[in-house]
């Protein structure tokens, strides 16, 4: 019996890891949803460029790579067609 109760307090231990690896990024992620919005809506954003987030998605492709807002991001190869 020993070995059952050390199995079962490894899958507990393993399910309950893996899924607070998934709930906190969610609430995180919806957190700087909230903050991209209130950025992306600022007065400081050149309108031609605030046009162009239709097509852009500037909101889902930074919530995708899962940029918060307290981090720095460097764009290593600017262009201009994006």
């Amino acid at each position: 019996m020993p070995a059952i109760t050390t199995a079962v307090r490894r899958i507990v231990l393993i399910v309950l890891l893996a899924t607070s690896g998934v709930v906190l990024p969610a609430a995180r992620a919806q957190d700087s949803a909230v903050d991209l919005d209130k950025i992306l809506a600022g007065d400081h954003r050149d309108p031609k460029n605030a046009a162009r987030d239709k097509y852009r998605h500037p909101q889902q492709v930074l919530t995708f790579f899962g940029i918060r807002p307290d981090m720095t991001v460097m764009e290593i190869w600017p262009s201009t067609n994006w």
